[in-house]
């Protein structure tokens, strides 16, 4: 227990978790550079590359599906009063007449 150890270990044992924690630092920030961000939210549907491969920048690591849709189409005036954040809707896809 801390309280049987001399009050000169107490110093020794601070300077050994302050060493612990540099050496969690530098790790962490290792790791950081192999860490692949996105910026926006998505799911990966493919993945091109294993742990350990070395890529080039044009590599493609991943294949990403983005979990958001947006769709613009005309509203009218009544139409906008059920419009909200969070509000669920319903597209389908319209016919179109074939080109001619």
């Amino acid at each position: 227990a801390l309280g049987s150890k001399g009050a000169g270990e107490v110093p020794a044992l601070a300077e050994s978790v302050t060493q612990a924690q540099d050496q969690v630092n530098v790790i962490e920030a290792e790791l950081g550079r192999y860490t692949l961000i996105t910026p926006r939210a998505g799911i990966i549907t493919a993945v091109g590359a294993t742990p350990g491969q070395v890529v080039t920048p044009d590599t493609a690591v991943a294949t990403m599906a983005s979990t958001t849709l947006e769709v613009t189409a005309p509203l009218t005036q009544s139409d906008l009063t059920a419009v909200a954040v969070a509000v669920r809707a319903s597209i389908a896809r319209a016919h179109r007449h074939p080109r001619r």
